[in-house]
C-alpha cells in the first residue's frame, strides 16, 4: 500500500522499514535504527510515511514528542490513510 502511494504521488523512496514490535512506544529496534540514520543524514529525509497513526505510536504523548523530534530534523511524519 505504501509503495503504491509513493508511486502514485511520485515520491522517491529512500528506505523501507519493517517493524514487528508493538507501537506502544518508540523503544523499537528498527525505529531506533531509522531515527539514528535520520540524525546521521540530517537534511536528506523529508518525510516518513506509515499506513495509520496507530502504527506510528499508540501513545499520544510519545507520538507528539516524536513528531517534534522529527520536525527538528526537518522531517514530516504522515499517515497515508488518516490525515
Amino acid at each position: 500500500m505504501l509503495r503504491k502511494y509513493c508511486e502514485f504521488n511520485h515520491l522517491q523512496v529512500g528506505s523501507i522499514v519493517f517493524e514487528d514490535y508493538s507501537a506502544r512506544n518508540f523503544d523499537r529496534p528498527e525505529w531506533q535504527k531509522l531515527l539514528a540514520n535520520c540524525r546521521k543524514l540530517r537534511g536528506q529525509t523529508q518525510q516518513i510515511l506509515f499506513t495509520k497513526w496507530d502504527r506510528f505510536c499508540r501513545n499520544t504523548w510519545d507520538a507528539y514528542q516524536m513528531i517534534s523530534t522529527l520536525s527538528n530534523l526537518g522531517i514530516k511524519a504522515q499517515s497515508i490513510e488518516q490525515f
